[in-house]
This record gives C-alpha cells, structure tokens and sequence, in this order.
C-alpha cells in the first residue's frame, strides 16, 4: 500500500523529462512584438534507492529509501530530499509509515553507478511525515507521525550489476506553450552490495537497487 508519492518518485526515475513541465509557468514576459517568450534550462537529476521484503511468520515487512538531489544549469544546488516507506503485515494488524524530509546537499555521493549516503534527518522539518495502522479483527485505526526525534541514515550502493545509459527527445505542445528537451540518463541497478541502515539498524537491504543520473536541456517557447 505504497503512497502515491512513491509511486510518483520511482515513475520520475525513468521517465525524468516530464518533469520540465513545471519550469514553464516560471517563463519572463516577452518585451517585443509577436510576443514569443523563450526560456532554455539545464536540469541535473540525481538518487539513490533501496528497497527489500521479508516474509515473516505472521506476515511481512517491506521497506523503501530513496535520496535525490536536483541542480539548475550551472550546476547550482537546488534541493536534496530522502524519502522513507515502510510496510508491516502482523496477524491481523496491517501498518505502513512514510515521510520526505530535506537533507544536507552533500548526503548523497555519486560515482558513476555507485553511490553513497550518510547524513542526519530532523524529522520536525519533514515535509510529510504520517504513519497509519488497522486491526482488522477489530476495525481498530490509529494514525499520527511515523518518525521522530534526528535519524541517522548511512547507505552504500556498490558493484552495479546491470548498467544502462539512455538519450532521448521529445517535444511536447498545447495551445499555449511548446517545449523541446533532450535528456540523457545513466543508472546503475540491482547492485552486488546496497544496504541502508537508519539509527545502525538495517532498513532495507537484498531487493532491488538502482542508482540514476540524469542531465536535460529543455527550450521552450510561450506562445
């Protein structure tokens, strides 16, 4: 029962030139005559994600981190985020927890298809932070914060065993707006070794890994 924000994250990793969409409504007004405003960008997209599932006697824990950092053109640091998503089945209880919270710019280190991750989350400066349970014998729900107080994060991606590098092209236009971009990507997946650990307990270790970089050009033009 993974939020929508999940999802909209892990869709982002592959398909990052949608989100160009959103520097159009930021386009000067044209001084000149026919008014055609041009805006041209350089967007730098970078994370790192780990998840893993294990059954247990009564049920199963699945759990999710994900760190990003986004860079304007010039290289310029614009924001770093980590995201964290844990689900529990036990008996009859189900439960899950979430929250994105903001990170130091320097937590998350990229080396082509290799990363690492160490750095401290205040979770009183988390922009969503929620955690809800249900006890379906009794219909029972609580909901409230899932984390408090600082966490410690530490993670390590190392040794991609699949590697893809992707260049694409699109052009997207309505009656108001046309935009062309050109993105290029390279990830690293399913590495030998990727764990996460939060406060020095294991979070999520032996699923599916992937670090991604991607650069876009976007060129616009406000009709």
């Amino acid at each position: 029962m993974i939020s929508s924000f999940h999802g909209s994250v892990t869709r982002a990793t592959v398909a990052s030139g949608l989100l160009l969409a959103t520097v159009i409504a930021g386009a000067p007004s044209a001084s000149a005559a026919p008014p055609i405003d041009r805006y041209q960008n350089r967007e730098f997209g970078r994370s790192a994600t780990a998840n893993s599932f294990t059954e247990t006697a009564s049920g199963y824990r699945f759990a999710y981190f994900g760190a990003y950092q986004n860079f304007d053109r010039k290289g310029v640091f614009e924001s770093a985020e980590a995201y964290l998503y844990e689900e529990v089945q036990d008996g009859d209880t189900f439960g899950y927890r979430e929250a994105v919270c903001p990170v130091d710019r320097n937590a998350l280190q990229i080396l082509k298809t290799d990363a690492t991750f160490a750095g401290s989350i205040d979770t009183a400066a988390c922009f969503f932070n929620f955690a809800f349970s249900i006890d379906f014998a009794t219909g029972d729900e609580t909901s409230g914060e899932g984390f408090s107080g600082r966490l410690d994060v530490a993670g390590s991606w190392q040794g991609a065993t699949g590697k893809d590098s992707t260049q694409f092209h699109g052009r997207f236009v309505n009656p108001s707006e046309a935009f062309n971009y050109t993105c290029h990507s390279v990830a690293g997946l399913s590495h030998e070794q990727a764990a996460v650990f939060v406060d020095g307990s294991s979070w999520a270790s032996g699923g599916f890994s992937s670090v991604y970089r991607s650069d876009c050009n976007v060129l616009s033009n406000i009709k």
